[in-house]
Order: structure tokens, then sequence, then C-alpha cells
């Protein structure tokens, strides 16, 4: 419930200006726990990735950012998993880093000075996110 209040409140600003709630393209995760979800609106071609924010261990803390577009999003995916070292996306709003770290990989977004950190996840887990084939 926590969870699921935490991002509402993270979207909403995008929700009123969408006119529309979010629609769920893919979760990954436990039942009892979210690691990230792919968003996107009804009748827009923008997809949004929130994640849980694994710089606090004590509270439970959701972040989103904004890929774009379909084509956006493979871009995405491909730089996350074939990051050998560490790969930099820039944007005018925020940037995100890739690190490698053994089989898995890493995502770090810094907007204003302020980073958040996404779990470690697996190319297997990064697919199974950004698997936008049944959109």
């Amino acid at each position: 419930m926590k969870r699921l209040i935490l991002l509402l409140l993270v979207l909403s600003i995008n929700a009123s200006a969408q006119g529309k709630d979010p629609v769920q393209i893919s979760r990954i995760g436990s039942d009892t726990e979210t690691i990230a979800e792919l968003i996107k609106y009804p009748n827009t071609d923008i997809y949004y990735l929130s994640y849980r924010n694994t710089k606090y261990k004590t509270i439970v803390n959701f972040k989103s950012i904004k890929i774009g577009s379909k084509e956006d999003l493979n871009v995405f995916k491909s730089t996350m998993i074939n990051v050998v070292k560490s790969n930099t996306i820039k944007t005018k709003n925020y940037t995100v880093m890739f690190v490698r770290v053994g089989s898995t990989v890493r995502m770090l977004v810094s907007k204003s000075n302020v980073v958040s950190y996404m779990r470690c996840l697996t190319s297997d887990q990064v697919n199974e996110l950004f698997n936008v084939e049944s959109d």
C-alpha cells in the first residue's frame, strides 16, 4: 500500500498533465517488493521507469524518470545491457549512469545533484522489465 501511495505521489504531476491513469507495462520484483516498473500513459508514446531507490535502507522510496518513445526505450535497454564498465545517458533534466557490477548492472540517477540508486539487475531482469512487445 505504501508503495502504491508513493508511486502515485511521484507520478501525480504527470497524471494531472496527461489526464489519465498510467498503465503498468511490466514489473520486476517479488510479490511483496517491487524493484522497478515500466509505465506508460494511455494514448501517448512516452514511457516512464519507476524504481525503488535503494539509497535508503529503512524507508520505501520510489523515483520515476521519463525515458521517452519506444525507440528511446530500446536505446535505454541496449545501453543498460551492453555496459562493459560504465555508460552515461544525459538529458536536460537528469543524468543516468549504468555501472557494471559483476554479471549485473546498477543504475544511478542524478538530478539537481541528488543521486538515487536502483538495485543491481541481471540481463534477464532488464529484458523482462523492458519487454514491450506485447504493448
